[in-house]
């Protein structure tokens, strides 16, 4: 639940570090995590873990807005993703968000999660049989808008039709 803190009038607002939309769960696992930049490695232990975002404890975290490599690995099991550095507790560890997550490493996290909150399979809306998985679910708005300008390059110089390219944009923009 997010903390809460009272204004001057007497209403409740969030505190805005704790405006996470997903549920966290308790998780601990092992991390490997790579600064994209500085090809740094670095090994940690996850503690909590969530659909956009964990947390590392590493004694060396990296510095907050840094490009990453995630890669936690539970049992037999591994989710990759790319993340970036949200916050930094020095010498204790880092927030991390995760901003591209392919379809396959999303489905192992589903399924981590729905076990840790209780359920025993990912929500049928989400990864069921029926469900189709679109690649574009799982990018990050600033990739969204470099992808967007892309296609739009592609469609200016003819490599992409009018329609491919229109078809394209409309995927991003869901």
């Amino acid at each position: 639940m997010a903390k809460l803190e009272t204004k001057a009038q007497g209403s409740i607002v969030p505190d805005p570090t704790e405006l996470r939309v997903h549920p966290r769960y308790p998780f601990s696992s092992d991390a490997e995590v790579v600064d994209i930049q500085g090809n740094t490695r670095i090994t940690g232990r996850i503690t909590d873990i969530a659909k956009k975002g964990c947390y590392v404890d590493t004694i060396s975290p990296f510095a907050p807005k840094a490009l990453l490599a995630l890669k936690v690995t539970r049992g037999t099991e591994s989710f990759e993703t790319k993340a970036t550095v949200v916050y930094t507790h020095v010498g204790m560890g880092m927030g991390l968000c995760f901003t591209i997550t392919g379809p396959q490493e999303m489905l192992i996290l589903e399924t981590w999660l729905s076990e840790l909150s209780g359920e025993t399979q990912p929500s049928p809306n989400h990864f069921g049989s029926t469900h189709q998985v679109d690649a574009f679910e799982f990018v990050d708005q600033q990739s969204r808008d470099v992808l967007k300008d892309l296609v739009l390059l592609l469609s200016r110089s003819g490599t992409l039709t009018e329609s491919e390219g229109n078809s394209l944009i409309q995927r991003l923009l869901k």
